[in-house]
């Protein structure tokens, strides 16, 4: 081989220029890769920037959203001037237990103290145009515990007949229901409708709490 033809081999496979040429490509094409695969984290980024910086121009809370109403409790105290009371037998009402009436009646759903157990259902018999006591105008659950009890009495045809009167006072609101909350000694007595049913609930050795659960647990 001649020293031409040898320079000419090596201007072929080692030519500085090609070499060159060659490295600049490959660092345009690594440069090129580089900007390819930091574009896309880049971009993400700026549009999580764009996203925090201008989202309250978009997104503005509702000014007519309303928060939950906090129930309004007010609790009325029965000073009890004697110990006379009116028997319900003054009453003229015939009051059945379910297991000697044909009438049938299913529970309510309510939700009762752990340790207090549905005892008996009742059923208060009011006397038809015939004169016989056919029309049921209440109905009373009793539960009972060791040492407390819990009567729900309820009726669709008007307030639950009573052997004593409760008198009048202020107003609760629970869960957009007028309820009149009142206690005496030991027990509170809770009256409002609902649902067109009118209930009247008695309890005894029941805190505040657990009495405004079972009246939750009717208002749902």
């Amino acid at each position: 081989m001649n020293k031409n033809s040898f320079y000419q081999m090596f201007d072929d496979k080692f030519n500085k220029d090609k070499i060159y040429q060659e490295v600049l490509e490959k660092q345009e094409k690594k440069k090129r890769n580089v900007l390819k695969y930091c574009f896309v984290p880049a971009v993400f980024l700026l549009g999580f920037v764009i996203f925090f910086v201008t989202k309250d121009l978009f997104y503005k809370e509702d000014e007519n959203i309303v928060e939950d109403k906090e129930d309004q409790i007010y609790v009325n105290e029965i000073v009890s001037e004697d110990d006379s009371t009116d028997d319900i037998s003054n009453l003229d009402v015939v009051v059945l237990n379910t297991n000697s009436s044909t009438f049938s009646v299913t529970p309510k759903e309510v939700q009762v103290p752990s340790d207090l157990k549905l005892d008996n259902i009742y059923l208060v018999y009011v006397k038809d145009q015939e004169g016989e006591y056919t029309i049921i105008h209440d109905t009373i659950e009793t539960y009972r515990g060791e040492d407390r009890a819990l009567n729900i009495a309820y009726s669709s045809l008007g307030e639950v007949l009573r052997d004593v009167d409760i008198p009048e006072g202020k107003m609760s609101v629970i869960q957009d229901t007028n309820v009149m909350i009142s206690s005496i000694d030991e027990s509170f007595i809770i009256k409002f409708q609902y649902d067109g049913v009118n209930y009247d609930i008695e309890s005894y050795h029941l805190t505040l709490d657990e009495v405004l659960m079972v009246v939750r647990s009717i208002i749902k």
